[in-house]
């Protein structure tokens, strides 16, 4: 079954899912300007199914993004794609 991590990276939060044979079987949201925010994203990551690949949407910025991607390609090397 293919799974895929999907990060919808907004001015003040993240929002994330996981979808599985076309149906979101988990999402999470959070803060980034949140003390914590990379801890709890590594966290939250960390206890999903491995996708077969990863992408991230963002309007928030390049620095914000490269922070996303840095803690999802921790998890998953070399899966994710931005776009």
């Amino acid at each position: 079954m293919s799974v895929q991590w999907l990060f919808d990276l907004g001015n003040t939060r993240l929002k994330w899912a996981v979808a599985e044979a076309g149906r979101l079987v988990e999402r999470g949201v959070l803060a980034h300007r949140a003390a914590g925010f990379e801890r709890e994203l590594a966290a939250a990551l960390d206890g999903l199914p491995y996708p077969s690949r990863a992408l991230l949407a963002s309007v928030a910025g390049e620095d914000l993004a490269a922070r996303v991607e840095a803690i999802a390609d921790a998890l998953l090397r070399p899966l994710i794609a931005r776009g």
